[in-house]
């Protein structure tokens, strides 16, 4: 058998004995799967269906790290997966123990709106920072407003500034440890244990659902994947502590090309 025709059955045979296409594509690489049809055998968003069932065994909760649906157009306040997965990195990265321990407690995956409902067809419409889903199934969002970094490279804005960019990030990161603080409680002594454990688990490695990836001015490159490089020069520059990030979105670029290469053998 050829490698043409060893492929064609390959495909033929998981395509009957897997889920389904969805799923297929998927594990191809495919970009034109987003997150919310990565499906198992009932389904469900892989992250979203683990992540629960590792709370329910474990008698814990879900946090989730909602990730924006992507739009055609923005609108003033609109948030965006790029921002969003800023927001999240700069936090994880550079929170405090106490901002971080939190996460200790709880499962945590990053998912869509559209994809928890297939968990909690109850949840309200919008797209919060966070859902918190407690071991009794109830569920509430958490948001908090995140300042913005001043625009740069516009006609009219501010040069450059490091200083600026830390005193903001300071406050975006206080702000959205804050939120977490308030909602998960946890006892004073076991902070520091849990907070590394947090950067072990989330830092270190993935947060399900999303990737870890860094920008500079001029691209930037997912971890893990070191095919995967966006190219995007002439950005300006990146704040120090959103160069490391969450790429909120279900396939890298070295992905995408690998199933390009794969359909063209």
């Amino acid at each position: 058998m050829n490698r043409r025709q060893f492929l064609k059955s390959l495909t033929s045979t998981l395509a009957a004995t897997v889920v389904g296409p969805a799923l297929l594509r998927r594990a191809f690489g495919d970009a034109a799967v987003p997150t919310g049809e990565a499906v198992d055998v009932d389904g469900k968003n892989l992250p979203v269906a683990n992540a629960f069932e590792k709370a329910r065994a474990g008698k814990r909760g879900v946090l989730v790290l909602v990730i924006p649906a992507e739009k055609k157009t923005y609108e003033a306040g609109d948030d965006n997966p790029w921002e969003r997965g800023r927001v999240y990195g700069e936090w994880l990265n550079h929170g405090s123990d106490a901002q971080l321990a939190p996460l200790g407690t709880v499962e945590v995956v990053a998912a869509k709106m559209a994809d928890l409902r297939a968990e909690i067809p109850s949840l309200p419409a919008g797209e919060p920072l966070f859902v918190l889903v407690e071991p009794d199934g109830s569920a509430r969002a958490l948001h908090v407003a995140v300042p913005s970094y001043p625009p740069f490279g516009r006609r009219g804005s501010a040069p450059f500034d490091s200083a600026i960019d830390d005193a903001v990030s300071k406050r975006r990161i206080a702000a959205v440890g804050g939120l977490i603080q308030r909602s998960i409680a946890v006892p004073a002594a076991a902070v520091p244990m849990l907070a590394a454990q947090v950067r072990a688990k989330l830092v270190k490695q993935r947060v399900p659902g999303s990737f870890w990836a860094n920008a500079s001015g001029c691209g930037s490159r997912i971890e893990g994947d070191e095919e995967s490089m966006m190219v995007a020069c002439g950005m300006g520059h990146v704040p120090a502590k959103s160069s490391r990030f969450l790429y909120l979105y279900a396939h890298t670029p070295a992905q995408q090309r690998k199933l390009k290469k794969a359909k063209s053998l």
